[in-house]
């Protein structure tokens, strides 16, 4: 599964907001439930594509080589009750990440929200809409 050149990445509204700190500093912040939406075309059918993310070991074919994330714990897979703990080493301490996944529909989405960790809100869906017969696009 090897994804086209053509990918996009927008935020489906304007995201940063101005805010002060409680020392004054005026900064950037993003709005509590920004929106960003990746869509990338893949040369395979949505049922492969579906397939490949659904098989375990998903999302450590997805993590980059030399990225420090870990998975902590895991039950379950990309259906309602699975569940993941990841572990993102921060200086001389780490971050605990858990997700638990909460919505499915066979061959076209699953969704994961954060149970815990380091965003005030976090819900991420992957869907994978059928382009013609023998490709598709992935809006994650």
């Amino acid at each position: 599964m090897t994804p086209s050149t053509d990918t996009t990445s927008t935020p489906s509204r304007p995201v940063p907001l101005r805010s002060r700190d409680r020392q004054g500093a005026v900064g950037h912040a993003f709005a509590p439930h920004s929106v960003f939406e990746r869509r990338i075309h893949l040369s395979v059918p949505a049922h492969e594509a579906f397939r490949w993310h659904a098989r375990p070991g998903a999302l450590e074919r997805l993590t980059p080589p030399w990225s420090p994330v870990e998975v902590e714990a895991r039950t379950g897979g990309i259906e309602p009750g699975g569940r993941v703990v990841l572990r993102l080493p921060l200086g001389p301490t780490s971050l605990r990440w858990e997700a638990h996944h909460t919505d499915f529909v066979e061959g076209r989405l699953f969704r994961d929200v954060q149970a815990s960790g380091p965003f005030a809100h976090w819900d991420h869906s992957h869907r994978f809409e059928p382009d013609g017969e023998h490709a598709c696009t992935l809006l994650d």
